[in-house]
């Protein structure tokens, strides 16, 4: 972790532990809500390279802790809750992947990632990190998710998770919007075979 990235995070901490307990509390149950798409997301996004070293469950508590430090901020006039989340957790990764690139390490290695070994984080994080990461619902979902083609485990993230319309995922694959509908709906429809959980956009 470079000075900047945990002075960073230093900051985040504290402006949790200095926070109302009030508002402290309502930030608890809104994250609590978008946690289970936010962990199916991260855990969408790490590359199989890391996935041996980077848990899904500390990108969210990292995610808890920046977005917390930044909860006034938060406009929902110019985006919902799990696409701001997203955001966050996207910043995170990036920066994982920085690192990694740097110096490339491997399991043998241990815990050296950017948001393993975190001290300070606070209860209400870790409490949703161990339950979305021991919801049997979401890994029987991502079971079947990891089993589908990779154009198709792609929509699932840009339409299901990332919440995109039709018209500006088909921009970012390059096909017609009626292309990306179509596909979509049979997508849901084999989908619905299935765990669907109720936080998966339709």
């Amino acid at each position: 972790m470079s000075e900047h990235e945990h002075a960073s995070l230093s900051e985040s901490l504290a402006a949790v532990a200095a926070a109302d307990p009030a508002m402290r509390d309502a930030f608890a149950r809104a994250f609590d809500e978008v946690a289970p798409a936010l962990y199916a997301w991260v855990r969408s996004r790490i590359p199989s390279q890391l996935s041996a070293m980077l848990d899904p469950g500390d990108v969210v508590q990292e995610t808890w802790c920046r977005a917390f430090a930044r909860w006034a901020d938060y406009d929902a006039s110019r985006g919902g809750l799990r696409s701001w989340l997203l955001g966050i957790a996207r910043n995170i990764l990036r920066e994982v992947y920085t690192q990694y690139h740097r110096r490339p390490w491997t399991a043998s290695d241990g815990p050296r990632s950017r948001v393993r070994g975190i001290e300070g984080i606070p209860d209400e994080a870790t409490a949703v990190s161990m339950r979305v990461a021991r919801d049997e619902a979401i890994e029987r979902f991502m079971a079947v998710v990891d089993r589908l083609p990779a154009e198709d485990r792609e929509l699932v993230v840009l339409r299901g998770l990332e919440e995109l319309s039709h018209d500006e995922i088909a921009t970012h694959l390059g096909v017609d919007p009626a292309t990306v509908r179509k596909r979509w709906t049979r997508l849901r429809a084999r989908l619905a075979d299935g765990p669907v959980p109720d936080w998966l956009r339709e």
